[in-house]
């Protein structure tokens, strides 16, 4: 399931509005209906799918948006 769950974030971060890209709306592809993911899942997650998003990001902006999720996620 985490695989699918990653894959939803990826898609996230490589084609969603620049605007909807944060540490919230992340976490909240994470979730399953109402069910949140334990912690460190969610942190596992989120690391991926960033670090794979990160790899085929070109554009300044998106990046920049991207990176900001891991600094937003540390701070929760």
């Amino acid at each position: 399931m985490s695989c699918l769950v990653t894959a939803k974030v990826e898609k996230l971060l490589l084609e969603g509005p620049l605007d909807a890209i944060c540490s919230a709306t992340v976490i909240y592809q994470t979730m399953n209906r109402n069910d949140l993911l334990p912690y460190e899942e969610v942190i596992k997650i989120v690391e991926s799918a960033v670090k794979s998003s990160l790899e085929r990001i070109r554009d300044f902006q998106r990046k920049e948006s991207v990176m900001e999720v891991l600094t937003e996620e540390q701070i929760l």
